[in-house]
C-alpha cells in the first residue's frame, strides 16, 4: 500500500511476456488501463483497443514492466517501426490506482535509455494533454497527424531526434 504523500520504490525490468502467468498479468494491467481510457474518450472517439493473452505471449514486441513491491503496475511494449531507421512504443499503460505517481515517465526513461540512440516514436491522440506533455517533457517531438475510424478521432506521431 502507497502511503499519501510518499514516493514509492518503482523498479523497472524485462519482461518475458512469452509466459503465461506473465501474459496474464500484463493483460490484466491492460485491461484496466484501457477501460479507463476508453471511458474518457467521447463516445464518438471509443475504439476498441485490446490484446488477448495470447496475442501478448505471441508478440515479438521488446516488453518492460513496472513494479511496486512485486505486483505489475505498468508497462511499455516496443516493437518495429514502418519507417526506417526507428523503433516504436506500442503499449504504454499503467494500472489506474497507480497513475501520477511517475510510472510512464520511468518506464520512457528506460526505453530510451536502452534504445541508445536509436529514434524512438510513439502514436497517441491529440486530446490525451498529459501524455502528450510527458512526451515532451522527455524530448519527443510531433511530426505527422492523421485521423482513425469514422469518428476521425485525431492521431500524433511523435519521435526523438535520437543520439
Amino acid at each position: 500500500m502507497i502511503l499519501p504523500g510518499t514516493q514509492p520504490d518503482i523498479r523497472i525490468a524485462l519482461l518475458n511476456h512469452h509466459a503465461l502467468a506473465t501474459a496474464k498479468c500484463i493483460h490484466r494491467v491492460l485491461a484496466r488501463a484501457h477501460a479507463q481510457e476508453y471511458e474518457q474518450l467521447a463516445p464518438e472517439h471509443r475504439v476498441s483497443v485490446g490484446s488477448s493473452v495470447e496475442e501478448l505471449q505471441d508478440s515479438d514486441d521488446f516488453y518492460l514492466g513496472a513494479h511496486i513491491e512485486n505486483e505489475l503496475v505498468g508497462a511499455v511494449s516496443v516493437g518495429h517501426d514502418d519507417e526506417p531507421g526507428q523503433i516504436r512504443v506500442m503499449l504504454l499503460f499503467v494500472d489506474p490506482p497507480y497513475q501520477r505517481l511517475g510510472i510512464a515517465r520511468k518506464l520512457m526513461q528506460e526505453v530510451l535509455r536502452r534504445a541508445d540512440g536509436t529514434v524512438v516514436s510513439v502514436v497517441t491522440t491529440a486530446v490525451n494533454t498529459s501524455v502528450l506533455a510527458l512526451y515532451s517533457k522527455l524530448g519527443f517531438a510531433p511530426y505527422r497527424r492523421g485521423l482513425l475510424g469514422s469518428s476521425e478521432l485525431e492521431l500524433v506521431k511523435l519521435r526523438t531526434t535520437g543520439g
